[in-house]
């Protein structure tokens, strides 16, 4: 398997670590926005049910933020560790290359693009009408 070069690997590992410091700012503005609008609806308990519809509908959406930026931590942190432990371009399928071309598009990768075409494939929904 090709290695990457030093200079490939500080390049990552800057990438990772400054979107690593970005969601975990995210995460903790959604949680003290979540926060302060919690204190509002809790001091001004008169609403209509339009108000509260909108209110549920906006805390979910939060929730879903808030759930999507954890999981992006979760995939940032594994690939700090695959990058420390040396594994960062070995893909998880087939151990063949990823290439540093994938990875610093997509730095959390963790198959080659033949895997992750193959992923993609078997693990779809079905096709339907969307919104």
């Amino acid at each position: 398997m090709p290695t990457l070069n030093q200079r490939q690997l500080n390049a990552l590992r800057k990438r990772l670590s400054e979107r690593r410091c970005q969601v975990i700012e995210d995460i903790r503005e959604a949680l003290a926005r979540s926060n302060a609008e919690l204190a509002a609806q809790l001091s001004d308990r008169v609403r209509d049910a339009g108000d509260e519809s909108v209110a549920d509908f906006l805390e979910a959406l939060d929730a879903a933020l808030v759930d999507r930026d954890v999981q992006e931590l979760r995939d940032i942190e594994a690939a700090l560790a695959r990058l420390d432990s040396g594994e960062i371009n070995r893909c998880a399928d087939c151990g063949d290359d990823i290439g540093y071309e994938r990875l610093s598009a997509f730095p959390t990768a963790t198959r080659c693009l033949r895997c992750q075409a193959m992923y993609e494939r078997t693990h779809a929904g079905p096709a339907g009408p969307s919104l």
